[in-house]
């Protein structure tokens, strides 16, 4: 699946698609780093900031995927605005909860 989705997502890059990683992938990933480097970018274990960063990006128009693990891409961005540890399954369920689309 994850080779399938890194083809794909080659097949179909522009100059305006960048991928952003939060410190995984390796042996699936380096394809698309290799052909499109500057369109690359490996946050690290910043998943906050990564989502952060793509946030900007697609504010000035691109298309941006990050790739994590599933909680941290959608769960970590919380935590820009949290009073306390977004690991509490209730915070997390509300929050979604209010998201477009998430009743």
């Amino acid at each position: 699946m994850r080779n399938t989705f890194i083809k794909t997502l080659i097949d179909e890059t522009d100059k305006k698609t960048y991928l952003l990683v939060g410190d995984l992938g390796f042996s699936v990933i380096e394809p698309f780093q290799k052909k499109f480097p500057k369109q690359f970018l490996n946050a690290g274990i910043a998943e906050q900031n990564m989502t952060g960063i793509a946030a900007g990006l697609a504010l000035e128009g691109s298309r941006v995927l990050t790739y994590s693990i599933g909680n941290f891409n959608t769960l970590r961005c919380y935590g820009f605005f949290a009073q306390f540890p977004e690991h509490f399954i209730i915070y997390t369920a509300a929050g979604i909860r209010h998201l477009d689309n998430n009743k």
